[in-house]
């Protein structure tokens, strides 16, 4: 019976979508005709989907989420960067990443679903069986990813009014740190004993790059982020070093470096950044996160920690 109204609901909400106006998406799988207005939307992740279409003001009406220890649902980081969350905003939620309900998501009647290219290919087909499904690329730059999900959920317009008012904010940058291509950065984090470099790292690793810092040799031949032994610490030295902790798992900046001292004990003699005091921690929901309020928050960070002191230059 469960199955028949499944079914049912699936074929209901495929002749509405019928009935509306189409265009095509390229999307990292190829092309998908969607609504070319779409007023359901329904994104199967939350910091990197869902975000972005509740900050430029799209028709989201459910987005996985997660669940706490004590069983209550939240949307990671959303609430955190732009105050919206399950129970202050008309949001359904469908369910985790591994556990999405495909019942509750036919129940919400969607004309869009947006994935992202981890989704595997059975989710996929699932849910194409449901709306038009676009698929997200999210290992390209986070200005592209938001403008790709912004495209596909018809707010192109808000996108490119708050992209006008990043790039304001990146020129006041750069006119206190002219000299950003002299400064050298990195991004990296311990974990399990291992050091984990970053090429790009979300809304951080973008305004870096838009700023135009230098990064290390080291650093230009990973894509995205790569694992690395304690003996390869110093081939990610600079004048500063930007690592995370994560608020919501109960982290502190302390536990940041506890971490790397797991990785290389007498690690901060080692790096230059550190013994200068230019090791900074940064709580990770609000500069990993893809939205422009990260992306803004990041320009205000680093004029903070780098254009407000005279730091001492890395020698290599």
């Amino acid at each position: 019976m469960k199955s028949l109204l499944t079914f049912l609901l699936v074929a209901s909400v495929s002749l509405s979508i019928q009935a509306a106006d189409m265009r095509t998406f390229n999307d990292h799988t190829g092309s998908v005709d969607i609504p070319a207005d779409p007023q359901r939307i329904v994104a199967l992740n939350d910091h990197v989907l869902a975000m972005p279409l509740i900050e430029l003001g799209a028709p989201l009406v459910g987005s996985s989420g997660r669940v706490r220890d004590d069983g209550s649902i939240y949307l990671r980081g959303v609430k955190d960067l732009l105050g919206v969350d399950f129970d202050n905003s008309p949001i359904e939620f469908i369910g985790t990443y591994g556990e999405t309900d495909m019942e509750k998501i036919v129940s919400l009647s969607p004309d869009l679903i947006v994935a992202f290219a981890y989704h595997d290919d059975a989710t996929l087909e699932r849910m194409r069986k449901i709306a038009p499904t676009v698929v997200i690329d999210t290992d390209q730059p986070v200005l592209d990813v938001i403008r790709d999900i912004a495209d596909a959920g018809g707010v192109l317009d808000e996108y490119n009014k708050r992209l006008a008012l990043y790039q304001a904010r990146l020129d006041e940058a750069k006119s206190i740190i002219p000299n950003a291509s002299d400064i050298q950065v990195s991004v990296l984090q311990a974990y399990d004993g291992k050091l984990s470099v970053y090429e790009s790292y979300g809304a951080l690793g973008q305004v870096i790059q838009n700023m135009g810092f230098k990064q290390p040799e080291a650093v230009s031949g990973i894509e995205g982020h790569a694992d690395f032994s304690a003996e390869s610490l110093t081939e990610f030295d600079g004048d500063f070093i930007f690592d995370t902790y994560r608020i919501s798992a109960g982290d502190l900046p302390q536990d940041a470096r506890e971490r790397m001292a797991e990785v290389l004990p007498g690690w901060c003699d080692v790096l230059h950044a550190c013994r200068t005091n230019q090791y900074v921690v940064l709580p990770r929901t609000f500069v990993y996160s893809s939205s422009f309020a990260s992306l803004e928050l990041n320009v205000q960070l680093l004029v903070t920690h780098i254009g407000g002191r005279n730091h001492i230059p890395y020698q290599p």
